[in-house]
């Protein structure tokens, strides 16, 4: 049988054994219900290493469904439909002689296709340093969209990127003054490249004055943080006073 038409779709659930129905459909709840933001300090290969170990992961029990070494690929899909057309976990199964996808299934990708065109709609006109946040339903999806970061969570390391990034503009700029970082207003993160931010903070002169009489200036940074061999590596793709609207 061909591996390219064994190949497991993304969002697929292979048929768990009876008694393990119940905690099948509750994770699946929680992977939907997982909050954005854990993702900011997950890189790009550690995602990959966590997918390889769940393929990796064998049965247990020897009570384990016989369905979980495929035999449902010998039958007619008429026996997928009767065991899960009125299951409210979304299941999908392909092989060579057919594609299932259970109502459940249909019915989850229509709701994401409407998530998406939604997004779409009001993100569109947006920067990517004033992203919103993406709806949990599409959080899975093949996209690249950035995400806001919560800041409390990670003040320490945004902090660090802004102070980076302003000394950055302070040796290349043209600008006759030099600024130094003052505090974060927000920050937003893409997947990929890992560790992209895109972060506006405010700055202020290096004057000899009453600091509490200068003015504060907004930045805009967008800064790749690349992962190396010695750790993480800032590099400062732009950084720039935010435009007055």
């Amino acid at each position: 049988m061909s591996m390219e038409l064994d190949t497991v779709l993304q969002g697929v659930i292979r048929p768990p054994p009876e008694s393990c129905e119940e905690e099948s459909a509750k994770r699946l709840k929680s992977e939907l219900d997982t909050n954005l933001h854990d993702v900011v300090e997950r890189s790009c290969e550690e995602e990959e290493e966590e997918e390889e170990r769940e393929k990796q992961v064998k049965p247990e029990s020897d009570s384990y469904s016989s369905l979980f070494d495929r035999e449902w690929e010998s039958k007619p899909i008429e026996f997928l439909q009767n065991k899960y057309d009125h299951d409210p976990v979304p299941r999908v199964f392909g092989c060579a002689r057919f594609v299932y996808m259970n109502p459940a299934w249909k019915q989850q990708e229509l709701d994401i296709k409407h998530a998406v065109a939604e997004y779409r709609k009001i993100a569109s006109n947006l920067s990517p340093f004033d992203a919103i946040d993406i709806p949990p339903l599409i959080t899975r999806c093949p996209h690249n969209w950035p995400m806001p970061v919560d800041i409390s969570e990670n003040e320490d390391r945004l902090t660090e990127l802004s102070k980076f990034a302003v000394a950055h503009y302070n040796s290349h700029s043209q600008d006759a003054k030099e600024y130094e970082f003052v505090n974060l207003i927000k920050a937003t993160i893409k997947l990929f490249p890992s560790g992209t931010y895109f972060i506006t903070f405010q700055a202020k002169a290096k004057e000899d004055v009453d600091p509490s009489n200068c003015p504060v200036t907004t930045f805009q940074a967008h800064i790749w943080n690349k992962k190396t061999a010695d750790g993480r590596s800032p590099e400062v793709v732009n950084c720039s006073i935010k435009p007055i609207n």
